[in-house]
């Protein structure tokens, strides 16, 4: 079972790494879709009409005519199986294969944000579908809604240079029953994690800016430094946060806390690195990195002493008052299981499929 879970995540993966390069950033969910995008020209005015455009293609299953608007050589990484793409016949390969796996797959509600001053934009949506082909492993025959996100960047002739996509693998397995197996007794990690950085910048002593992007960060360091006391003022009491990984919705500003601060309970060390930061409004989003080691029992596991990096996006909705009210993370729940030895090895014929 381990084997076709591991070949099925990694189409699911191509799947959500093309798709995705198909959606343009905007302020807000098309309010309609065309079906007919395969018939009409290409727009060339509008970032956003363009990448709406491209995404209706994908959905209807025709990848040739919007490669065009990729950049000949670029470069796109799908964090959860670590694949990368480089270049536009590596895209076309990689996007046809979860139809084998899918006959009817789907990118709907979509949300869009873009960077006040860069070519940044960050895509959130779900990817639906049903598992009715059988050519990677037998058909469920089970619907699937997978949360996912994804960053795109573009050169000033409005083409995609590359990009990064966020999703969870395990939710996935969930859905279509494919999540059943047993930890091995002997922990061996079947993906090595990222080093984290030689260094970390010191988290910060004074208040927090009024910018939002460096408000984020504050937060961010805040949590590094394990001071979350500092964080609950400036988050509202009632606020709508949602983990996406685990469909957990936060409620409360005590809520959060308590949630965010779970990644401690496996691990001593654990810190966010690698991060950016980026702001369309009200509202502010980041990539960055988890750190850490697993000195602690996660999930009633005892402590491995692996260690695990994780690749995450997290999407903050901020009041007139610089408080949290809301926003979303993205995450992937399989890598760490992965990293710190709690999945099963797959054997030498499976190992590419999966990185």
């Amino acid at each position: 079972m381990i084997d076709s879970k591991i070949i099925l995540t990694t189409v699911i993966a191509s799947l959500l790494f093309m798709q995705t390069l198909t959606v343009y950033a905007t302020t807000s969910p098309p309010q309609t879709y065309m079906p007919n995008a395969k018939d009409k020209e290409a727009p060339t005015d509008s970032f956003i009409e363009i990448y709406n455009w491209s995404h209706e293609l994908w959905n209807a299953q025709n990848l040739s005519r919007f490669l065009p608007f990729f950049h000949p050589v670029f470069y796109y990484v799908d964090h959860p199986s670590g694949h990368q793409v480089y270049t536009i016949p590596q895209m076309r390969t990689y996007a046809s294969a979860l139809w084998n796996f899918s006959s009817d797959p789907k990118m709907v509600d979509r949300e869009y944000l873009k960077d006040n001053s860069t070519g940044m934009t960050l895509m959130t949506g779900i990817m639906n579908g049903t598992h009715d082909e059988s050519a990677v492993v037998p058909a469920t025959g089970k619907v699937f809604e997978i949360p996912l996100a994804e960053f795109i960047h573009w050169d000033e002739n409005k083409r995609a240079l590359g990009g990064d996509m966020y999703y969870d693998r395990l939710n996935l397995l969930e859905q279509i029953g494919m999540a059943n197996w047993t930890a091995p007794e002997t922990p061996t990690p079947t993906r090595m994690a990222s080093p984290p950085p030689a260094t970390l910048p010191p988290g910060p002593t004074s208040a927090p800016s009024d910018d939002l992007r460096q408000r984020h960060n504050w937060l961010h360091e805040q949590w590094n430094e394990r001071n979350i006391s500092a964080v609950l003022p400036y988050i509202e009491p009632e606020i709508h946060y949602v983990d996406q990984a685990t469909g957990q919705v936060l409620t409360t500003a005590e809520e959060l806390a308590n949630h965010i601060s779970r990644p401690l309970n496996a691990s001593s060390d654990a810190k966010i690195a690698n991060y950016e930061y980026f702001q369309s409004g009200d509202q502010t989003f980041s990539k960055f990195t988890l750190y850490g080691t697993n000195d602690r029992p996660y999930e009633g596991n005892p402590a491995t002493g692996n260690n695990f990096s994780v690749d995450a996006v997290e999407v903050l909705d901020w009041d007139s008052e610089g408080k949290v009210k809301g926003g979303k993370i993205f995450y992937d729940r399989l890598t760490p299981l992965e990293q710190i030895g709690l999945v099963p090895p797959a054997n030498n014929t499976i190992l590419p499929y999966l990185h």
